[in-house]
């Protein structure tokens, strides 16, 4: 069965294979559903067609099952599988699909020959920095890498640049959904209170058995909210912490109506369970974390989170479950708008989170927000916003916690400026530059690449300072994403940040900060004949 290539896809691949011409390791980022295994199935393919041969790194034996499965439905190639009991090292082929535990021992690593691969795939590729990657990406020194993830970030906040030299591609959530390819995300916040304040910590995130401990008095109060959220006309995934949690949450729902299921870990009628939700003979699948990654169930139209976390890598995977459309097959002459009018009118115009209102001892809890918000300041904007009750759909309330914040800054801003008044040099604060250019990206901004993290080029600097910025001390990727955004403020017609400074440090205040190019100019050659007249003036007297 072959698969024909989404546009993002092919310049995904396209992208990769430049970046790899410049240096050994590149990350492909794209939001879950977007087709990462496809796009990883077709470079092997291409390795393939080259006599070259490709690993493929996976944390689970589930996903290296799940990824040689569909590289040989999209591509017909077979693979050899080294994990457990089963071994590759003396298998020819061009492809081998690897669990990470397996494959980092030193025994099983020494049965390959250093120059073995040509490629390595690494499946979740946030996890690359771990010793047990690293001591697999080490031993195959002549080999790329292209790491695959939806997030670029680890938990512990360990670089990936100790792996992976740039970000060669990023189509994430919010792109996906204003193309088309993801449903939109509504959020609605349930007035269940739930104190986590006393639940204690085990590796940075809440402990499972002290989750279940509070959760557990309040699952019927949980079930009730759902029947009055209209899920008994839904197909629910729900995320509990433990096993006992997951079957005794099932058996409250079925006590209430709904065709309930349960899926851990040690299920033997596991397949049957997920024929039996596919088919929708059972409506809701209750489950201990166990289908946080890798499950593919378009039909899924609201995901139940009563596992909290910090996490939110694990935040974006749980919810990444219900993004995808009901019919993903869009024909190939469609664009954004036809695509969006289809999963407008289709049976799953759009996907449901129930945001119970978690209450903790810290500010890290993730909530709907986190999937969009490019900030702390945004997130914590929208979860107030959204607290407000109601359901909201959850990109709209991130434009609205935006604009809320454009408007704070634009009154810091000018009063900040006004103790730049005397500056000659007429360069932003350093402390300014994100505030002035409304770039929620450049808030906090920290590099995830070895690349990014280098010093600012000479060109750079030299297009920086022209347009009125200090660069002192930046670094090359901070410095990218200042010139993006002054790209895109021109691209929408809007003025140089130069240029908006300028006017409004001579009285034209705030509203610089959206005039059009024409108009600056205009108010530009206002203000030089002003000049002028001024300077004349003065040599009179």
């Amino acid at each position: 069965m072959n698969f024909k290539l989404r546009d993002y896809q092919l310049a995904a691949i396209q992208s990769a294979r430049e970046a790899l011409t410049k240096s050994r390791a590149t990350i492909i980022k794209l939001a879950t559903g977007l087709g990462k295994t496809i796009i990883g199935s077709n470079i092997i393919k291409s390795v393939d067609a080259k006599g070259g041969r490709a690993l493929f790194l996976a944390h689970t034996d589930e996903l290296v099952l799940q990824f040689e499965e569909k590289l040989r439905l999209s591509t017909g190639l077979t693979t050899h599988i080294e994990k457990a009991e089963r071994t590759a090292h003396d298998k020819e082929g061009s492809c081998i699909c690897a669990s990470v535990q397996s494959l980092s021992r030193p025994n099983r690593l020494a049965r390959y020959p250093k120059d073995h691969f040509n490629l390595i795939i690494v499946d979740e590729c946030h996890r690359a920095a771990a010793k047990t990657y690293l001591a697999i990406i080490d031993h195959f020194p002549k080999a790329k890498v292209i790491g695959l993830t939806a997030t670029a970030f680890r938990t512990d906040d360990k670089s990936l640049g100790e792996t992976f030299d740039t970000v060669c591609c990023n189509y994430g959530l919010k792109w996906a959904i204003e193309n088309g390819y993801l449903v939109p995300i509504e959020s609605v916040t349930v007035p269940l209170d739930i104190d986590l304040s006393g639940v204690k910590s085990s590796c940075g995130d809440f402990q499972k058995g002290q989750l279940a401990d509070v959760i557990t008095p309040l699952m019927e109060e949980a079930a009730d909210q759902m029947v009055e959220h209209g899920c008994l006309d839904e197909k629910v995934l729900v995320f509990l912490p433990t096993k006992v949690a997951s079957k005794r949450f099932q058996k409250v729902l079925h006590d209430r109506g709904f065709r309930a299921g349960h899926i851990d870990g040690d299920s033997k009628n596991r397949k049957e369970v997920l024929k039996g939700f596919h088919e929708a003979k059972t409506a809701v699948l209750c489950n201990p974390m166990v289908l946080s990654m890798g499950y593919d169930e378009p039909s899924i139209t609201v995901v139940i989170d009563l596992t909290p976390t910090r996490s939110t890598l694990l935040y974006i995977q749980k919810i990444g479950r219900g993004t995808r459309p009901i019919n993903g097959h869009f024909p190939e002459h469609f664009t954004a708008t036809d695509r969006k009018k289809m999963i407008a009118e289709s049976s799953k115009p759009r996907l449901k989170i129930l945001d119970f209102l978690w209450h903790s001892a810290t500010k890290d809890l993730c909530h709907p927000a986190r999937l969009f918000a490019k900030t702390k300041e945004v997130e914590e904007k929208m979860v107030a916003i959204s607290a407000k009750g109601g359901s909201k759909n959850v990109q709209e309330v991130e434009n609205e916690a935006h604009e809320m914040l454009v408007s704070e800054r634009e009154q810091a801003l000018a009063s900040s400026l006004k103790a730049f008044k005397g500056n000659k040099s007429m360069k932003f604060d350093p402390v300014l530059q994100a505030v002035s250019l409304f770039d929620d990206t450049l808030v906090n901004w920290r590099p995830e690449t070895k690349s990014e993290a280098k010093n600012i080029s000479k060109s750079q600097e030299k297009y920086l300072t022209r347009n009125g910025f200090d660069c002192s001390g930046w670094q090359k990727g901070y410095a990218a994403k200042v010139m993006e955004s002054i790209t895109d403020q021109l691209d929408r017609g809007l003025a140089t940040p130069r240029m908006q400074r300028c006017l409004r440090n001579n009285g034209y205040g705030d509203a610089a900060l959206k005039m059009s190019m024409k108009d600056s100019k205009a108010a530009m050659d206002k203000l030089t004949k002003k000049w002028e007249r001024q300077a004349k003036y003065r040599k009179k007297r």
